[in-house]
């Protein structure tokens, strides 16, 4: 749907999930054939999965490791009781999160024959789901890991290709509530940093909402980059290098850079480090964001900075 492939083989999926809200399956008033039926006819070596609730059966596996599981939203309270899709004659497993996955689902085609029609999840409902239930997981599920990956894909491409859509989606889970907020951050603050950066800025969100995100400063040496004629230093994020600069005409205006030559500017720079650093660290988690892991200080703006600190 995207034109692109994954990245990495392992993350696609090994199995079929085909979901179904429960009050559509009792309204729909028409019955397929009982799934095992069905499946059997395709591969005669399907068989139901008992679940743990004695009597439901929500998935079936063939002899060759392929399985075929039914999915419902969990829409009340939380719970692991399957609940029945009459329309399609058999249990689901209720999964909390599913009805965001499945709202508004896109056509597509499976390539097989002349082709069949289904509904798909949208991809930027698919990768913003995919950040949420990662957190839902438990610690050590390699699933986990598997999830941050396949958003992170997605999030890589759904910004350059459809970033209005994956910034409306991404907001629409984040207003949910805070069930909703908590697990998208926490799962937002493991996908690599430039992936993360374009997808808050997408959605109109700064850096500031990641829980434990902070920019640090270890006395690293400056330098004058003559490309943009700014004196660039580093700071530390989450882990990872933040490349900070200042522009030469801020610090002209404001730090008292008169001369015309690379070390005056990197000294104006040192003798006024500790403000300057104060600024990066502010522009960077609360001012929105203007390029992925980096922070720019103009002369426009440090009047402003100067008056949040």
């Amino acid at each position: 749907m995207l034109g692109i492939t994954l990245p990495n083989p392992s993350l696609q999926t090994d199995d079929i999930d085909i979901a179904q809200f429960e009050d559509v399956s009792i309204a729909v008033g028409d019955r397929t054939r009982p799934v095992i039926d069905v499946l059997q006819e395709a591969d005669e070596t399907f068989r139901k999965v008992p679940a743990l609730h004695k009597g439901r059966v929500t998935s079936y596996v063939a002899k060759n490791g392929l399985r075929v599981e039914f999915l419902t939203p969990n829409v009340g309270g939380d719970t692991d009781l399957p609940k029945s899709l009459p329309s399609l004659q058999t249990d689901a497993q209720s999964l909390r999160f599913l009805n965001f996955l499945i709202y508004e689902p896109d056509q597509a085609v499976i390539l097989h024959g002349p082709g069949i029609l289904v509904f798909v999840p949208s991809p930027q409902r698919y990768a913003v789901h995919k950040l949420i239930i990662s957190r839902q997981r438990r610690a050590g599920n390699i699933k986990r890991g598997k999830d941050i990956l396949q958003a992170e894909g997605l999030l890589n491409v759904l910004n350059n290709k459809r970033p209005y859509e994956l910034g409306e989606i991404w907001n629409e889970a984040y207003e949910h509530g805070p069930k909703w907020r908590q697990p998208l951050v926490e799962a937002m603050s493991k996908i690599a940093a430039p992936v993360r950066d374009n997808t808050l800025k997408v959605a109109s969100r700064t850096r500031s909402i990641l829980p434990g995100i902070d920019l640090t400063f270890d006395d690293r040496p400056a330098s004058y980059d003559f490309t943009r004629d700014t004196v660039t230093f580093s700071g530390n994020s989450l882990g990872g290098i933040v490349q900070c600069s200042i522009s030469r005409e801020a610090l002209a205006d404001y730090f008292g850079s008169t001369g015309l030559d690379q070390k005056g500017r990197i000294e104006a720079f040192l003798n006024n480090r500790s403000e300057i650093e104060s600024f990066a660290r502010t522009k960077y988690l609360s001012w929105p964001i203007e390029e992925p892991d980096a922070v720019l200080i103009r002369t426009m703006e440090v009047p402003k900075l100067r008056k949040s600190q």
